[in-house]
């Protein structure tokens, strides 16, 4: 192969790469501002007592911290394998991807809301909807690479590697 004919395959590679990097700093800034919403209790005593009552009356947003965390690094993991396979891309792949990522950043906010409002129906709906349209948006993506998964060689020309 002569050298111009494989410079548009790495730089295809690289357009890759940064989708791929892009999608990875989305997944540490959502559990990044998840850890922000977590804040220490303003209490003015000296004895551990009240600060470990100050923190157990804190539980569901830590709960909903604790919950969302897991979740995104459950995402994250899925994301990753997807993306492990794919050696071609086309915009409809960018966009379904950018629809995971929109739910995926949505997850910190949702989150706040399932922590405030998570003995109320509505708050615990709220956050189920996420968690519906970020499992839906990552089987549509998953969907786009699945037909070719185990079925090519490591000499197809495939979507995947």
């Amino acid at each position: 192969m002569k050298a111009r004919e494989r410079e548009p395959h790495i730089e295809r590679m690289f357009e890759l790469e940064r989708i791929i990097f892009f999608s990875d700093a989305v997944f540490a800034i959502a559990i990044t501002l998840l850890a922000l919403e977590l804040h220490v209790p303003d209490i003015q005593v000296t004895s551990f007592a009240p600060v470990w009552n100050a923190i157990l009356n804190n539980w569901p947003h830590f709960f909903a911290f604790a919950l969302s965390f897991w979740i995104i690094a459950t995402y994250w993991l899925a994301h990753h394998r997807c993306f492990r396979y794919i050696v071609r891309f086309d915009g409809g792949l960018i966009w379904r991807n950018f629809l995971v990522l929109f739910f995926i950043i949505l997850l910190p906010f949702t989150t706040l809301v399932l922590g405030e409002y998570g003995n109320l129906p509505d708050g615990v709906v709220f956050y189920g909807l996420n968690m519906l349209a970020l499992g839906l948006s990552l089987a549509w993506l998953w969907y786009l690479v699945g037909p070719w998964l185990g079925s090519c060689s490591p000499s197809s020309e495939g979507i995947i590697r």
